[in-house]
């Protein structure tokens, strides 16, 4: 054992050791720079300069990385001659490396923050620590060395060209404190590494533009009616894994064509959220502008789509998914909707008149799109790091992922280049460069970027939490308040302020059995108009407040001199969730849109009804009162299609309606006689005789 005294105390410690290590392990603080435990250390950089009084009284500026320590040295790291000399060393190191990020913290240290020295920096960054060399002799190949002498001494191969040896192999790159072997010593070292780094980008690009335009190819297979062969339009719904879980808990049973969600569930546990950073096609339009960095310092407004979501799960248990319009799939067919559909509708000779189109509020529908491309100027992907529960549903899952992003953090430069091109802002500079695997969206261009390699995405824990952004206590809290306010604000105005809210004709199916009102079709349908777009006749539409706040967004049925094709089953083929069932167009007489009504006072008795409807629903009646034949309704037949609004000339008169089945106007102050059914005279075939 050796006795000395740093700094002005007394220790007794191991013989063989340096005055860094003896220092460290009494946590007394000497800067480094190019030091690495790995390597012998050599002292290059001289950051770590001590002022050391020897035995026999000698006294030197040594550098701590180097130096054994000896009996009776006395050792000061504290001293104002230590601190000038470090800051002279800081000040040179300023003048090789001006905007490195890691000198220029370094610097400010000592109150440098530019540098009074004049350099010759033949390589960007470098500063002729020779950490490179030594790991290219200890660890790689032996490759690099220096060349030439004083201040025209750099890092080379001996004929100053790239060697291919370097290619299999990137020893030396980890252990560069600057970055300056990748970047700027234009050997070529590395470019193995970036070509696998920018390949792994590009795929991913590609796959967010395909999946983009596959969208878009869907949307415009619904419209027109096409399919792909053994790929449903409605795909990316199915995928969706937060649409299958809010269906999944409202509906209270599994919905079987959601079973593709369970592949991007296992995707995401095993590489994290993947669907964010390569399958969204949200995610992608959303990728395209603003800025990447973190211009809101608040962490807590991260939390909010955690907590959103978890609100969210509340309300489908208790029966209501009102807001599952916040879904990435579903808010990005709205726009397509409102393009192809109202947009069309009010075009003539080539403009848009938008006075009538803003007057029919169809455009509300694509407002949360809006908001969302709006919110992006503020932060690139302002609505994937703050509001969209969907991301909050698949952060959670991530963080069981075994495939995190990890940071070495001795290979480390602290460049600051990751957190620049990171889109979702999740790397936090003041904590090693980590990030939160919650909102990591795996798009690897961290991983490109990085000069030293020191970023990989496997390494971290599976279950990794206590992280920047996770959910504490106040999150728990705050989603219990806001679920009991809201729930407790339904009750009250329930109760005190009850509001009628219109029930509008549903799709077929829309009402079951047994209903009356669409209960099931409410817990059920996703808001996505999947089935708005694929209506051939128009007569879908988006409800804004037509059935209350529980039914905004949700399908309507407005005939609007239309009618529903008793052929027809679009709606049914291309809804995700099952509220409108499946159904043939043979089976469609059974899935009832509602029923038909006429009001004799106004019926002309052109019968024209009578001979339209292709379910044969129509009988005849006499009427006391009235003179002549008028058609009557049979409800058993009916199925509330409107043919016989769109053939009926009295139609806006009020002469027939259709209804929901429990609405239809009473006809008792009316007496009627059937007219036997030899003595009718309409026509029944639909398909020949009506001409629609």
């Amino acid at each position: 054992m050796i006795n000395i005294i740093l700094n002005r105390r007394r220790f007794e410690t191991a013989e063989g050791q340096t005055i860094l290590q003896v220092a460290r392990e009494r946590d007394i603080f000497i800067p480094t720079f190019c030091h690495d435990d790995d390597l012998e250390p050599y002292g290059a950089c001289r950051m770590c300069i001590v002022s050391v009084q020897y035995k026999d009284g000698t006294k030197k500026i040594v550098t701590a990385c180097d130096t054994l320590i000896e009996e009776g040295m006395v050792i000061i790291t504290d001293s104002d001659e230590v601190f000038d000399a470090q800051a002279d060393v800081a000040d040179f190191l300023l003048s090789l490396c001006p905007d490195h990020p890691k000198v220029l913290k370094m610097a400010a240290r000592y109150g440098i923050y530019e540098s009074t020295f004049i350099t010759k920096n033949i390589h960007e960054n470098c500063i002729r620590c020779g950490q490179c060399i030594r790991a290219c002799h200890t660890r790689g190949k032996s490759v690099i060395d220096f060349i030439g002498r004083g201040e025209n001494r750099i890092v080379s191969t001996i004929d100053g060209k790239h060697s291919a040896a370097c290619d299999t192999c990137s020893a030396c790159i980890r252990y560069c404190p600057t970055g300056a072997v990748v970047n700027g010593l234009g050997l070529g070292i590395g470019a193995a590494y970036k070509k696998k780094a920018r390949a792994q980008v590009l795929w991913r690009k590609f796959f967010n533009k395909f999946f983009l335009v596959f969208f878009l190819v869907l949307m415009v297979l619904t419209l027109i009616g096409k399919a792909i062969p053994f790929l449903p339009n409605n795909f990316f719904s199915r995928i969706d894994p937060y649409q299958a879980l809010m269906t999944l808990i409202s509906g209270r049973e599994p919905i079987l064509q959601y079973w593709p969600s369970l592949i991007t569930l296992a995707l995401t546990l095993i590489f994290g959220r993947v669907w964010c950073g390569w399958i969204c096609p949200l995610g992608t339009i959303l990728d395209a502008y603003g800025r990447n960095d973190r211009r809101i310092k608040t962490k807590n407004l991260r939390r909010i789509k955690t907590v959103l979501f978890f609100v969210l799960v509340i309300s489908a248990f208790l029966g209501s998914i009102s807001f599952i319009w916040l879904d990435p799939i579903s808010m990005l067919i709205q726009p397509v909707l409102v393009l192809f559909k109202p947009g069309s509708e009010f075009v003539t000779q080539g403009y848009l008149d938008a006075f009538r189109f803003l007057g029919t509020l169809w455009w509300l529908v694509a407002l949360p799109m809006v908001l969302a491309l709006l919110l992006n100027f503020i932060e690139k992907r302002f609505w994937c790091r703050y509001i969209c529960p969907a991301g909050g549903f698949l952060g959670l899952l991530s963080k069981f992922s075994p495939k995190k992003r990890h940071v070495e953090q001795k290979a480390c430069a602290e460049c600051g280049e990751c957190p620049r091109s990171c889109p979702v802002g999740a790397i936090d500079p003041e904590n090693g460069y980590r990030s939160d695997p919650g909102e990591c969206i795996v798009c690897l261009d961290c991983a490109h970027d990085c000069p030293t390699c020191a970023i990989t995405f496997h390494g971290e824990k599976i279950f990794n939490f206590k992280n920047e952004f996770d959910p504490g206590k106040r999150e728990l809290l705050g989603t219990v308040a806001v679920a009991a306010a809201a729930f407790g604000l339904s009750t009250l105005q329930k109760q005190y302020l009850p509001v009628q809210a219109k029930n509008p004709l549903r799709p077929p199916g829309g009402v079951r059995s047994g209903e009356t009102k669409p209960e099931k079709f409410l817990q059920l349908c996703t808001r996505c108009n999947q089935c708005v777009l694929a209506c051939p006749q128009d007569i879908l539409k988006p409800s804004i407040l037509e059935s209350g706040l529980e039914g905004i967004g949700t399908p309507i049925v407005e005939f609007g001199g239309s009618y529903c094709d008793p052929s027809c089953n679009r709606c049914s083929v291309v809804c995700p969730s099952g509220a409108i069932p499946v159904f043939s167009g043979i089976e469609k007489m059974q899935e009832k849109i509602g029923l038909a009504h006429v009001y004799y006072p106004e019926c002309t008795r052109c019968n024209r009804c009578v001979d339209a409807c292709p379910y044969q629903a129509f009988g005849e009646v006499e009427v006391e009162g009235y003179r002549g034949i008028y058609p009557q309704v049979n409800p058993d037949r009916c199925n509330g299609c409107g043919i016989c609004l769109a053939v009926c000339p009295v139609f806006k008169d009020g002469a027939i309606n259709v209804y929901q089945q429990n609405e239809v106007p009473d006809d008792s102050q009316f007496i009627v006689t059937p007219v036997p059914e030899a003595d009718r005279s309409y026509i029944r075939n639909y398909y020949t005789k009506t001409g629609l």
